[in-house]
């Protein structure tokens, strides 16, 4: 029997850890002052390309858009190698200095595994109107593939294989087990987001409402920085915990279900 409390349990015990978020928050702190200070450096050539229009406009759009690109293709490979170190912590919590080591060393095959993942969700995301729910499903084929990675050192291969083998024969047991995630973290992160959510509501929406430009929204913004800032960090702090949660509770169901799954053989 999968144990789901339990291991909900543990997975908030070892997600409010410092030690175990601090990596994830600290990578994301450094990319949003990356984006914050190309945003404050350009913050006159923004305003003024949000009051021009049609093709004058385009290169700078170009220009912004490939830089957030670039920044965001970072922020994310270095996500994924926080990620195998945090599947490698949930699985052997002492182990946490050689937890990076062991997630270099696995690197690229889980990056083939987001990469393949990522591509077979969005090719099944285009069927109109149920190409969502497409994605989820392979979501859920493929959702213990990553811990394989590391837990098992499988290749790319083998961890998509054995993960579809598990939801085949474990159907309703991944999908309760991805629901309970899904479900926590989302809570989490509305809780750490209830500052944002605060400040929007005070500096954004009042200027929205009243039909304020592009350019005076953004100037807004600026000047309430001391509110929306420290509100930003807060919700920072809640996305890393709640990464760090859904890590554990998916390594610690995979070894649950990979057990039976075994016996059953």
């Amino acid at each position: 029997m999968v144990k789901y409390g339990e291991t909900l349990s543990k997975a908030l015990e070892f997600g409010i850890q410092p030690k175990r978020w601090l990596p994830l928050f600290i990578v994301d702190v450094i990319f949003a002052l990356i984006s914050l200070g190309y945003v404050f450096t350009n913050i006159l050539g923004i305003k003024t390309m949000m009051g021009m229009q049609g093709i004058a406009v385009a290169p700078q759009i170009i220009g912004m858009i490939l830089f957030f690109a670039v920044v965001f293709l970072v922020w994310f490979l270095v996500r994924i190698y926080i990620s195998g170190s945090l599947y490698h912590q949930s699985y052997k919590e002492k182990e946490f200095d050689k937890s990076w080591k062991v997630a270099k060393q696995r690197y690229l095959s889980l990056l083939a595994v987001v990469i393949v993942v990522g591509i077979i969700s969005g090719i099944v995301g285009m069927v109109p109107y149920i190409g969502w729910l497409f994605s989820i499903i392979v979501g859920l084929i493929f959702f213990f593939s990553m811990p394989m990675v590391i837990i098992n050192k499988k290749d790319i291969g083998k961890s998509l294989k054995e993960s579809y083998n598990i939801f085949k024969k474990r159907t309703i047991d991944v999908i309760i087990c991805w629901l309970l995630i899904s479900i926590i973290t989302v809570i989490i992160v509305f809780v750490f987001a209830i500052p944002v959510l605060m400040a929007v509501g005070f500096t954004i929406i009042p200027m929205i409402v009243g039909a304020s430009s592009g350019a005076g929204i953004l100037t807004s913004v600026i000047a309430n920085g001391w509110l929306i800032i420290p509100a930003i960090i807060i919700l920072l702090v809640g996305l890393s915990i709640s990464t760090v949660f859904s890590h554990y509770a998916q390594t610690h169901f995979y070894l649950q279900l990979r057990k039976r799954h075994l016996l059953r053989k």
